[in-house]
């Protein structure tokens, strides 16, 4: 045998050794006995300690059965599997019926006793209890928390009455309730332990369609465990958090937990309560990072409903590790039901929080700002839509991201944020301000960003509608040398501006806000202000139109996909936000209506733009002929445009006859296009007037001996909508149009004449 495939025969015996020793195992909470082997469906176990007293190997897999339901005060996980065989949980049974669910929502001692309750004061009654039950259960119904203890039993801002408080001090439950609790209510249940589920110290694990609930701090909570796999379970139901990533201290070292992938999931809390003052009056984190967790993976995962943060970093243990080099991606996050609720946050101390990436994640109706500190995290392609302020702090809420340092020690540097899309926020997109601690906010990037109507109802009127940014000062506030650059401001409100430096009390379009490049470090430069041209807003297609202003607007930033996986650069330069159209080269200038009218003697020629690019100037030509033209006149164009720009141009003196205009659109390069052609006919002659004869019939009067045979009447609305149309006569009936405004044109050989009405 060549010695060349002695390593490969190693291996293959060594799979094969793996495969005859690991075994499956079933669990049926029902009909399983802990007497039977488990090893087949008929013959299952019925506890979840089975597990564990098995002293599980490597290769092993145990099933759950779909349907069925362990009640435990804490499933505890401290066993591994390897590389090349790793320990399976996983489920069996009718693919119709419900995940297995493993939860540590359990009876309360003593609560279902009456004399263990006392009325402190009236219809407020407590219970001696060891531990907070996190979220509480009165015959099977979840009820509020008050935001604090001298609130329970009162109705909050929002008509919501706090049912109870859990008084840590003096480790007792208050319940508000009109009688003794032990008589009103048959069962009380809360968590039972503040991890449901604790991976401690346990490697090469895979989880999946488990439905994990309960825990006071965490439904599923690893500790120093490496390359887990959780996938297509349920987390977070009735509990605090969903999933908890945390490193541990093991014989005085710390362990980071690392290489965890989280896909497929649904992170639901079920707490729907909507209410007022305080914060966080049921669950937490969807899922959350701290201390030391490095390279790990939540992707494809749904977030529901979760009132501190749908996913969490936080890197604030000075001698961890950090919370390092982690992935967020393809992930969906709402919080429809409930009234506080950030999408996104990530803080920590220098080192602590860094080079993670968040990127491809659609958020929708939340109603508190992401908050991306800590330095060196890329935040880039993602979808920010519906933030609305939040009832339960007195505050401003609703920004898409805050940029800040919120502790001692942390920092808020070299971040970056680029090809975002904020849309629809009651709050500026981008808030950038210090807080009170040492340090600057500073070295971040904000780049290519589009910011649609932002800034639609600040808190307490703060700053004017419209705004897209607003900045703090650097020597107040600890804000400066960052970076703004390529980002693309639109407001409906004409009268809005893309930023508010706030310490200075001053709005500034992009352009003028371009023109502070260099002040207080920052760098600021080739923001633009109009609107992107979505190509179906109403149907969330986000994709800029080929006239878009943000076509080819971008600077690249290294990226080469965007948001739907399809090549970021396509022509000269990148498309500002986070989708690329296929255009490799922008039309130069969109043109808009172009129409001319005589008034006397002369022609006014009126024409509008819709986006320009690199525009020079307009030559207007005429001809007698239609066929050779000389200019009459030139006038200066915008250069760049991402909004309707409006011309004139009067030529005062029109030979008589038939003559013909066009426009001559020249680019800085010297390139041109021309315009449609319009034409009009020069005549003496007496003037025609309108006469209303009644209120439902107009006539027009013109020379004694004109021939109305070959006069067309035509009528149009405010929306230039042909309402009516007449040739021959000289009298119009208006009954069958509606009250509005109305524009007569009389249409003969030699021109046109036009007149405005009323009809009422």
């Amino acid at each position: 045998m060549p010695s060349k495939l002695i390593p490969l025969v190693g291996l293959f015996l060594l799979l094969a050794g793996t495969q005859l020793s690991a075994k499956t195992y079933y669990l049926d909470f029902t009909n399983g006995m802990d007497s039977n082997h488990g090893e087949d469906a008929a013959n299952a176990w019925k506890n979840i300690s089975k597990i564990k007293n098995t002293n599980p190997e490597a290769g092993d897999e145990f099933l759950f059965k779909r349907g069925e339901k362990w009640e435990v005060e804490q499933w505890y996980i401290d066993f591994s599997g390897t590389n090349l065989a790793p320990i399976t949980f996983g489920v069996y049974g009718e693919a119709s019926d419900d995940l297995p669910i493993i939860s540590n929502i359990m009876e309360i001692a003593a609560a279902a006793d009456p004399m263990s309750w006392t009325e402190l004061s009236p219809n407020i009654w407590t219970l001696t209890v060891g531990s907070t039950p996190g979220r509480l259960f009165l015959d099977e119904i979840e009820y509020l928390r008050a935001a604090t203890l001298a609130e329970v039993g009162t109705v909050d801002s929002e008509g919501s009455l706090g049912y109870w408080f859990y008084d840590a001090t003096n480790t007792r439950l208050h319940l508000y309730a009109t009688q003794n609790p032990a008589t009103l209510y048959s069962t009380f249940k809360g968590g039972a332990h503040f991890y449901a589920t604790l991976i401690g110290v346990a490697d090469y694990l895979v989880f999946e369609n488990l439905d994990f609930r309960g825990g006071t701090g965490a439904s599923l909570a690893i500790l120093a465990g490496t390359n887990i796999e959780i996938r297509n379970c349920n987390i977070g139901h009735s509990g605090n958090s969903g999933i908890l990533l945390l490193d541990a201290v093991i014989e005085a070292t710390n362990r980071s937990t690392s290489h965890i992938t989280i896909e497929n999931n649904l992170f639901d809390s079920d707490f729907t309560f909507y209410y007022g003052l305080g914060s966080e009056r049921g669950c937490g984190d969807g899922l959350r990072l701290r201390n030391g967790v490095n390279n790990c993976t939540a992707a494809n995962n749904t977030f529901v409903n979760w009132a501190h943060n749908a996913i969490e970093l936080l890197g604030d243990g000075a001698t961890a590790d950090g919370v390092n080099d982690n992935q967020f991606y393809d992930n969906h996050i709402s919080a429809p039901d409930i009234p506080y609720a950030h999408p996104l946050g990530a803080d920590g101390l220098a080192g602590k929080c860094q080079n993670n990436e968040f990127f491809r994640n659609y958020i929708e109706n939340c109603r508190t700002a992401s908050q991306i500190n800590g330095n060196n995290n890329w935040v880039h392609h993602n979808i920010i839509v519906g933030m609305r302020r939040s009832p339960s702090k007195a505050q401003a809420t609703a920004h898409a991201f805050i940029l800040g340092i919120y502790g001692a020690g942390l920092v808020s540097e070299n971040n970056r944020f680029d090809h975002n899309l904020i849309i629809d926020t009651d709050e500026s997109a981008f808030l950038i301000r210090g807080y009170g601690y040492a340090g600057q906010v500073e070295h971040n990037l904000i780049r290519n960003n589009i910011l649609y109507e932002t800034g639609l109802a600040p808190y307490n009127n703060a700053y004017q509608d419209g705004t897209g940014f607003v900045i703090y000062d650097t020597n107040l506030d600890g804000v400066g040398g960052n970076t703004y650059q390529n980002n693309l401001f639109y407001s409906s409100d004409p009268s809005a501006e893309a930023v508010f430096i706030q310490d200075e009390a001053t709005y500034y379009t992009s352009t003028e806000f371009n023109a502070l490049n260099g002040t207080d470090g920052n760098t600021i430069m080739d923001n633009l202000t109009g609107d992107p041209l979505f190509t179906d807003l109403p149907n969330d297609n986000f994709l800029p139109m080929d006239n878009s202003p943000a076509v080819n607007a971008g600077i690249d930033v290294g990226l080469t996909l965007d948001y739907a996986l399809q090549d970021r650069l396509v022509g000269p330069a990148p498309d500002i936000g986070p989708l690329e159209t296929e255009v490799t080269t922008p039309l130069p200038i969109v043109w808009g209506d172009f129409w001319l009218q005589l008034v006397q003697q002369t022609v006014k020629l009126q024409w509008q733009t819709l986006t320009e690019i690199n525009t020079a100037y307009f030559e207007v030509e005429r001809s007698l002929d239609g066929l050779i033209f000389e200019s009459i006149g030139q006038l200066k164009a915008t250069d760049y445009s991402a909004v309707p720009r409006n011309y004139h141009f009067v030529d005062h003196s029109p030979p008589s006859g038939i003559i013909y205009y066009r426009l001559r659109q020249v680019d800085v390069d010297g390139a041109f296009e021309y315009s449609d052609l319009l034409s009009a006919e020069i005549m003496t002659l007496q003037p025609f007037k309108l006469i209303r004869t009644d209120s439902e019939n107009l006539r027009i009067e013109g020379p004694d001996d004109w021939d109305w045979s070959n006069t067309e009447l035509l009528i149009f609305d405010q929306m230039g909508r042909k309402c009516m149309e007449t040739k021959g006569t000289s009298h119009l009936s208006l009954h069958r149009l509606p009250a509005a405004v109305y524009l007569l044109v009389l249409k003969r050989r030699a021109g046109l004449d036009t007149f405005r009405f009323v009809k009422k």
